[in-house]
């Protein structure tokens, strides 16, 4: 029986983030014969389903407890167990695993085109750029990359790295159809909204902002636009210098609560959306744009290699950088019911090609190759 080692820091340090709810779906499929065990760092959730086991090792959520538990506390554990494999969702590999190490790349924070941006390697401080060096040796190595067949292949893999392409992964409770209940402290959601998650930084909120204002307006104050944040306490951090006041009284923050599976509220939330916005570009595995076209959610977002082969003709894409395009597309999707009604019955229909039976065979063949 194979034996898998799971990364589950996001599972204790960022539940409601993309990293999370990849892992959860990835937890969600039957894998008969293989042992599956929760590397956590902190207290096992409730809501971690009963047949994943979990080793628990106490590490702060700091920069150097991050560092110490990818390159230390992980592989030592994994190495207790005996594991034959070690999955991770960040593309950070442990130097001394590397070559035991499955990565699916489901982390905005940690990804590779993000960490391509020498300008903010500086304000990431001494313990990340260490962690950042000492992971990109590690990925150099890593065994096994998991990619989404619907993507074009990635650039700067190893050369003994073995790229395997599986359906794209979405978590089962993102569906089509509404829901109405909800978590008591998700009440605050509007009627009628646009849904924004991704990531948070300002560099990235600007650009949606501004093709937010092209719509805002036209759209109306009954439909405003709900950033879902990963953060438990959510807030922006934008210069109010840069960003119209008035236009900010039409956007919402709200947060995940922290009790609960994050994988259904987030899911309540998607499937109470009107539609799904987004200016920034996608990840291989947990995207939001999957989750929102599988829940049949019209999409408006900037066109990218990625976002245009994951989306092709069941999303409105418009030319990155331009503000005014992705704001018209917007407000079609909103004021249009017809439109909204056809793009969201296409995105979910090319959701359906998303097998997630033919994604766990084919993942469990991975896990039997022996190490």
């Amino acid at each position: 029986m194979s034996h898998v080692v799971y990364d589950c820091w996001p599972l204790v340090y960022g539940p409601q983030g993309t990293a999370s709810l990849h892992l959860l779906a990835i937890f969600s499929i039957e894998m008969p014969g293989i042992r599956r065990t929760a590397a956590l760092p902190g207290r096992r959730p409730d809501w971690l389903p009963e047949e994943i086991e979990s080793r628990v090792r106490e590490t702060p959520g700091t920069a150097l407890g991050r560092l110490r538990w990818e390159q230390r506390v992980l592989p030592a554990l994994a190495e207790e167990v005996k594991a034959d494999w070690l999955h991770t969702a960040s593309p950070m590999a442990p130097l001394s695993w590397a070559r035991r190490c499955i990565i699916s790349q489901a982390s905005y924070q940690e990804a590779p085109w993000r960490r391509g941006n020498r300008s903010n390697r500086g304000r990431l401080g001494l313990w990340n750029r260490l962690r950042e060096s000492m992971a990109l040796g590690g990925m150099e190595q890593a065994r096994i990359v998991l990619w989404p067949e619907d993507l074009p292949k990635p650039e700067g893999l190893g050369m003994e790295t073995q790229l395997v392409k599986l359906p794209p992964l979405v978590h089962p409770a993102f569906k089509p159809g509404r829901r109405v209940e909800n978590h008591p402290s998700m009440s605050a959601l509007p009627d009628a909204f646009v849904l924004y998650q991704g990531p948070e930084k300002p560099e990235d909120l600007y650009p949606l902002l501004e093709a937010w204002s092209w719509a805002a307006g036209s759209i109306g104050e009954g439909v405003p636009l709900v950033i879902l944040s990963e953060r438990t306490n959510a807030g922006l951090n934008l210069d109010e210098k840069l960003v119209d006041p008035e236009l900010m009284k039409s956007v919402r923050v709200l947060s995940i609560p922290s009790t609960g599976n994050p994988a259904s509220l987030t899911a309540s939330t998607y499937m109470q959306a009107q539609a799904f916005f987004s200016a920034v570009e996608m990840l291989p595995w947990g995207d939001p744009m999957r989750r929102a076209m599988r829940c049949g959610l019209p999409v408006a977002a900037v066109e990218t290699k990625w976002t245009g082969a994951a989306a092709g003709p069941a999303a409105y894409l418009a030319t990155k950088g331009d503000a005014r395009a992705l704001g018209a597309a917007l407000l079609t999707l909103v004021v249009e019911e017809e439109a909204a009604e056809k793009m969201g019955e296409a995105a979910a229909a090319r959701a359906e090609k998303w097998q997630t039976k033919v994604f766990g065979e084919r993942l469990l063949e991975v896990y039997e190759e022996a190490g």
